[in-house]
């Protein structure tokens, strides 16, 4: 009854396993309820029988399972700090005034970064 309410389909025998439910919770849906309804009606299309499976279930933003991204902690700012004043280093070759220049910050500040993040020797 749900599905037939939220995709506008005719089918109300039709109904979701398990399986199929925790996908629909796992996916952030970037669309929205759009999505959702997207997602859902392609199911009913693709659904053999009465029972929606996760293997009916087919999003459009969804990235294939070997490329998938691992969940890591997102680096610390002090961490992406670090590595982008390294990265301005390795381009200007070490000239420390153009690295200050790009951050828009002064070579006083830039020293005290330096020492901060243990990159005085760079």
């Amino acid at each position: 009854m749900l599905l037939s309410r939220l995709t506008g389909e005719s089918r109300p025998h039709c109904r979701l396993d398990r399986s199929a439910i925790q996908r629909l919770k796992d996916y952030h849906y970037p669309g929205n309820v759009r999505e959702l309804r997207n997602v859902l009606q392609r199911a009913l299309v693709h659904c053999r029988g009465t029972v929606i499976n996760a293997a009916d279930l087919h999003f459009q933003f969804e990235l294939p399972t070997a490329v998938r991204p691992e969940r890591a902690d997102p680096p610390s700012l002090a961490n992406m700090e670090r590595e982008h004043i390294c990265d301005l280093l390795e381009h200007h070759h070490g000239h420390r005034r153009r690295v200050a220049e790009r951050l828009g910050i002064s070579e006083r500040t830039l020293y005290r970064k330096l020492l901060r993040h243990g990159l005085g020797n760079c």
